[in-house]
Parts: C-alpha cells; sequence; structure tokens
C-alpha cells in the first residue's frame, strides 16, 4: 500500500499526525504536507481509494509547489560552472571566493557569492552523496 494512500486513511480515522509519522516512518512535516495537499484536493478518501499509487503520487507530485529556478538561464549558466570549479579547487591556490570572482566577471548579472555557495553546496550534494553507515 502507498504511505500516502495509507497517510490518508489514518488522517480520516482520526489518527494523529504524529502518530501516523510513527506508523509510516516519516517525518511529522511530511505527513502534514501530505495532509495538506489532499485537504485541497477537494478529493474525498472514497476517490482516494479507488486511484492506483501510481495515479496518487503523480496526483501529490503535481499538486506540490514547485520551483521554476530550473528554468531560468542564469542557474543553467551557474551549474555549467560547478564542474569546472569542482576542478579547479582541487589545486590548492583556488578558493572558492575566487572562484565566484571568476563566475562574476564572466557573468555580471550572474548570483552574488551567498547565493553561489548556497547553490555550489546544494549541487555538490547531488553530485557527491553520504551514505553514513
Amino acid at each position: 500500500m502507498s504511505k500516502v494512500r495509507n497517510i490518508i486513511r489514518l488522517y480520516t480515522e482520526g489518527v494523529s499526525k504524529q502518530s501516523i509519522g510513527e506508523r509510516t516512518g516519516l517525518p511529522r512535516n511530511s505527513v502534514k504536507k501530505y495532509i495538506r495537499l489532499f485537504l485541497a484536493s477537494d478529493k474525498s478518501p472514497q476517490d482516494i481509494e479507488q486511484m492506483s499509487d501510481t495515479e496518487l503520487e503523480l496526483m501529490f507530485m503535481d499538486m506540490a509547489p514547485s520551483s521554476h529556478i530550473e528554468d531560468d538561464q542564469r542557474y543553467k549558466e551557474l551549474l555549467e560552472f560547478f564542474p569546472i570549479m569542482e576542478k579547479a579547487l582541487r589545486s590548492h591556490e583556488n578558493s572558492k571566493e575566487k572562484l565566484w570572482r571568476q563566475y562574476f566577471a564572466l557573468h555580471p548579472d550572474g548570483y552574488r557569492a551567498s547565493q553561489f555557495r548556497h547553490y555550489y553546496l546544494r549541487w555538490l550534494k547531488v553530485r557527491n552523496p553520504v551514505m553514513h553507515m
């Protein structure tokens, strides 16, 4: 059974959000997000039960607010710079600040230093994920 379907079923039975989180193994904030999306969908619990797991997951993905930053040309240019930056950081003579200055010289309308570092760290987490054992 889909976790989303299970969350909705438990919510309509009157189970608390914290208990739903414990039973499904999801954080309480994720449970709250799915409940909020369910209430905004104007679908009844019976409608949800009739949907397949795939349809249900897609419905919630479509409803979730998405960031349109991926469509931004400035962001695409930044992502193209990160592999170059990653290679350059292997050298001791380069720093993130120095590489940001190079990026900003190439793209004067680009991101400032704080956003540059934020997006680089986000990109680095996706590129080199860490798994704790």
